[in-house]
C-alpha cells in the first residue's frame, strides 16, 4: 500500500470510521487536485457534501482540505516528534477527546501499568510546554477549517484531534502525505 493510501485510511479509521471504505479513492482524487478536488468539496444532492455522489466521503475530503490549510503548522508539529514527547502528545489527545465525551462514555481509568509507563516516558520540561502548544495550534487551525465546511464547532474540534492523532502515529509518512496533498490545488 502506498503512503497516501496508508495515511488516508488511518485518518479515516480514527476520525471518520464510516468513510474508511472510500479513503483511498478520496485521497487519490484529492492529490490530483484541480477539478477532482473541487468536486470532492462541492455540495451534492440536497445540500450534502461530496461531489462524487457518495455523501459519506465528504467529511474526509474536508479533513484533507483542512490539512492543506494547516499544513505549515502540522508539518512543524509532526517534525518535532521525538521519543521523549510522543507519550505526552498521545496522552494530551486522549485527554482532550475524553473531556469532550459525555460523562457516561468516559473510558475506564488507566491501569497501574499504563500510569507507570507514562511516568517513565515523561518528556523534558522544555518539550512539555512546546508540544501541547503546537498541538493546540494545529487543533485550532484544523477545527476552524472544518467549521467552514459546516461542521459544528465541538465536532470540528473532536475530528481535528482524531485526525492529528492519526498523523502523529505515522509522523514520517504523514509528512509525505501533507506534501502530496498540498502540491496541487
Amino acid at each position: 500500500m502506498d503512503t497516501i493510501s496508508k495515511i488516508a485510511i488511518e485518518v479515516a479509521r480514527q476520525a471518520v470510521p464510516d468513510e474508511i471504505h472510500q479513503a483511498r479513492l478520496v485521497a487519490e482524487n484529492f492529490v490530483k487536485g484541480g477539478k477532482r478536488r473541487k468536486e470532492l468539496l462541492q455540495p451534492a444532492r440536497a445540500g450534502e457534501l461530496g461531489g462524487f455522489g457518495f455523501g459519506d466521503a465528504s467529511l474526509l475530503a474536508w479533513i484533507f482540505h483542512a490539512m492543506t490549510e494547516a499544513a505549515p503548522l502540522l508539518a512543524g508539529f509532526l517534525a518535532s516528534k521525538t521519543i521523549d514527547n510522543s507519550a505526552l502528545i498521545v496522552s494530551e489527545i486522549r485527554s482532550a477527546l475524553d473531556a469532550r465525551r459525555p460523562s457516561h462514555q468516559h473510558q475506564e481509568q488507566p491501569d497501574q501499568q499504563q500510569l507507570q509507563q507514562n511516568a517513565f516516558s515523561s518528556p523534558p520540561q522544555s518539550q512539555f510546554y512546546t508540544g501541547p502548544k503546537q498541538l493546540q495550534q494545529c487543533v485550532v487551525a484544523l477545527g476552524n477549517a472544518l467549521q467552514k465546511s459546516g461542521l459544528p464547532s465541538e465536532e470540528s474540534e473532536k475530528v481535528a484531534y482524531r485526525a492529528i492523532g492519526a498523523l502523529w502515529e505515522e509522523a514520517p509518512d504523514a509528512l509525505v502525505f501533507l506534501r502530496k496533498i498540498t502540491e496541487k490545488k
